[in-house]
């Protein structure tokens, strides 16, 4: 399930940037599981664990996944161009 989502970036980065995709998997994501923590009734987080988890999922989310989108927007497009460019 994790590696899909490198599978769809490279599909969708063409079309859109790199930080608004992630920002839009991160919103759908974030709406799924408070249907699921709503659903299920799953005792709140303390203050501590919240922080916790926020600081962690910026990291994974906005650094690591962040970058690997950028990287992933500045291929396609590099490749792009090498193909497009006729020879000289």
């Amino acid at each position: 399930m994790w590696s899909t989502g490198f599978i769809a970036a490279k599909y969708a980065l063409p079309y859109i940037e790199p930080f608004y995709l992630l920002f839009t998997r991160s919103a759908i994501t974030a709406a799924v599981f408070l249907l699921l923590y709503l659903a299920f009734r799953v005792p709140a987080l303390t203050l501590r664990q919240a922080r916790q988890q926020m600081v962690t999922g910026f990291l994974i989310h906005g650094t690591y996944l962040g970058g690997v989108f950028a990287a992933i927007a500045v291929t396609v497009v590099g490749v792009y161009l090498v193909v497009k460019t006729p020879n000289q």
